[in-house]
């Protein structure tokens, strides 16, 4: 028996051992920076819905536009083309076009059937062209913040209908994976204290939570916790009020360097765009005259493009250098 409890003992220090091993205060950011943007007309495209960056193209999805996609030349935003129609036909959108994020070159995007993803190549004329590989699904899911990893693995948000992020094969079309967690008893996921958002790069998988200050990071091969960061702010949901909740991140994008997520706080204060490398240190706050709710980044020229539906005829550009 004095052994069994002594057992116990061990095993409870080694949980919260661990527990601690993994989960760290947000630091203070070393440096802050204020960002203006500088607005570019829109003539085409209204409302963006996502917006995808690869390399110097810049592509948006549209439902609501008798064309659905849209490819810019950036920085010069010169519009290359618009294509992509809503129907039943065989290159046409029966749902709507949401893009996959990958850390390739390629192109994948839903939306051609509910169980179809098509992959994308850039010609040497720059456009978007259909490289003839399609991704057919199992079956339909709440797919959300829809990631490819090496062009092997999909990654993405269940919610509503489950409070997980699913792994799927996509050589085998099974699922091999899923992280699940925990729910609340008044069942209306979108109110879900652990409710988040999802972005992935080819090897880690960032959880950042809305209705708290938290952000999550776990290895992709084995979907294992390595990071927890956790700051300060109080957890404020009304069931079935979304003006009235305090919102933490809101967007999220996972870059090769850093990856970047946007911060409400504590009563919806002017957002703030947080900056961390993959192991958990805080980069830069950067701040906003005007704020991208919808973003895409380009570490290397140090440039941020973004959308905001208060300034629903322009794009957002701005210098993060």
């Amino acid at each position: 028996m004095i052994l069994y409890l002594f057992t116990l003992v061990l095993l409870f220090l080694s949980s919260a051992c661990s527990h601690k091993n993994f989960e760290q205060e947000i630091e203070v950011f070393p440096k802050e920076k204020l960002l203006s943007a500088h607005k570019i007309w829109m003539d085409d495209v209204l409302s963006p819905d996502f917006m995808l960056l690869k390399d110097s193209n810049l592509l948006i999805s549209n439902a609501s536009n008798e064309h659905m996609l849209y490819q810019y030349n950036v920085p010069s935003f010169d519009l290359i083309e618009k294509s992509g129609y809503k129907g039943l036909g065989k290159n046409e959108f029966q749902i709507f076009p949401m893009f996959c994020h990958s850390m390739s070159d390629d192109v994948y995007i839903w939306g051609y059937t509910p169980y179809t993803i098509k992959k994308f190549t850039f010609e040497n004329d720059r456009k978007l062209t259909f490289s003839g590989k399609n991704y057919k699904l199992k079956h339909y899911d709440s797919f959300n913040q829809m990631h490819i990893v090496k062009d092997s693995f999909l990654i993405y948000n269940a919610i509503p209908s489950e409070l997980a992020i699913k792994k799927i094969n996509l050589i085998t079309n099974q699922e091999c994976g899923r992280i699940a967690f925990k729910t609340d008893r008044h069942g209306n996921s979108f109110f879900y204290q652990n409710r988040g958002i999802v972005a992935v790069n080819d090897s880690i998988i960032i959880y950042a939570y809305l209705y708290k200050k938290q952000i999550d990071l776990y290895r992709v091969n084995d979907l294992t916790l390595y990071k927890r960061l956790v700051g300060e702010g109080k957890a404020r949901i009304v069931i079935g009020d979304f003006d009235n909740n305090t919102n933490y991140y809101v967007a999220l994008i996972a870059g090769k360097q850093y990856f970047y997520a946007l911060c409400e706080g504590e009563n919806n204060q002017v957002s703030r765009l947080e900056v961390f490398d993959y192991e958990g240190h805080s980069i830069i706050e950067y701040a906003f005259d005007i704020v991208p709710y919808l973003f895409e980044i380009d570490e290397e020229k140090g440039i941020l493009y973004g959308y905001n539906s208060d300034y629903e005829d322009y794009f957002l550009k701005y210098d993060l250098h």
